[in-house]
């Protein structure tokens, strides 16, 4: 392929290590990413002058998946800690459950919201797979050793948000039904 068929548009910058990960706002200009250097950083890609980005969070660890919520208000983390957080993407105060059960207790590979909204879910190298509710950020279910203890990799609900398709460093894709208890 011609690089000159696609010219790049715009360039933006503002990391200091590979970027892990990024999400498009749903409603605005903004993008999100997050990188190995342990931030994340909000762009406002609207501004067609503005090529760094407009603020950043600093993380506990690099950051590897950012999901944000159908409504645009709240995005949720997966870092390289077993800890997932839930910003407010207007203040950028994070939420973390109080329940040290909820956490993984391994890296975090990704967090991804159901198309409603009402669950998130995250995958970890601790080989489980947690569902969360939307509102509370509280963990609903557990499917512990989801690809036999080996860590799963991404995790994807389906349209109508009844299943899972996950997928592990075992080179498996597995179709889960579940029920929040």
């Amino acid at each position: 392929m011609n690089p000159d068929e696609h010219p790049t548009i715009r360039t933006l910058y503002d990391h200091l290590d590979e970027v892990t990960t990024i999400a498009f706002h749903p409603q605005s200009a903004y993008l999100l990413s997050g990188s190995r250097d342990e931030t994340i950083a909000i762009f406002d890609w609207g501004k067609s002058q503005a090529k760094k980005s407009a603020r950043s969070i600093q993380e506990a660890s690099p950051v590897n998946s950012i999901s944000i919520h159908p409504s645009g208000d709240y995005f949720v983390v997966g870092c390289q800690q077993p800890t997932i957080r839930l910003y407010d993407i207007h203040t950028a105060i994070a939420y973390v459950s109080n329940c040290p059960s909820d956490q993984h207790t391994d890296s975090v590979n990704m967090v991804k919201y159901c198309e409603n909204a009402h669950l998130f879910a995250s995958c970890s190298e601790d080989g489980s797979i947690k569902v969360w509710d939307g509102v509370s950020n509280r963990c609903v279910q557990t499917i512990q050793d989801a690809h036999s203890g080996q860590g799963v990799c991404s995790v994807q609900f389906t349209k109508n948000s009844k299943y899972l398709l996950r997928f592990g460093v075992d080179k498996f894709f597995y179709f889960t039904n579940f029920r929040i208890k």
